[in-house]
């Protein structure tokens, strides 16, 4: 199987890396913020999902979830790339994809 990069653990993110990591894919969780990482690593989530901690666990126990600040590592590793940003509104109500275009910047 190969492994998976979801850069970006929020809501989707996460739970997309939780869910994928326990049907037996290896799975990368990468985000930008060390204080989610370091949460995740505890085998926590950082907001509120019913059951989403026991998929952590599981997947940090089986080796299928690596949680890490830095998207090298698991890019390198990896050959299927989620990309879970976030992509606000702009004044104007247009949608803010810098997140993105620099997420698909940094796989090339």
């Amino acid at each position: 199987m190969d492994n998976i990069a979801i850069i970006g653990t929020g809501y989707v993110g996460l739970s997309t890396a939780a869910i994928l990591a326990n049907v037996g894919y290896k799975v990368w969780a990468v985000d930008v913020d060390e204080s989610k990482i370091q949460t995740i690593k505890k085998g926590k989530s950082y907001f509120y999902e019913p059951g989403i901690d026991s998929f952590i666990e599981s997947g940090i126990k089986t080796g299928n979830l690596i949680s890490t600040v830095n998207h090298k590592e698991a890019l390198q590793n990896c050959k299927i790339v989620f990309s879970c940003v976030g992509t606000p509104d702009l004044p104007d109500g247009s949608t803010d994809l810098r997140y993105v275009f620099e997420v698909a910047g940094s796989c090339c």
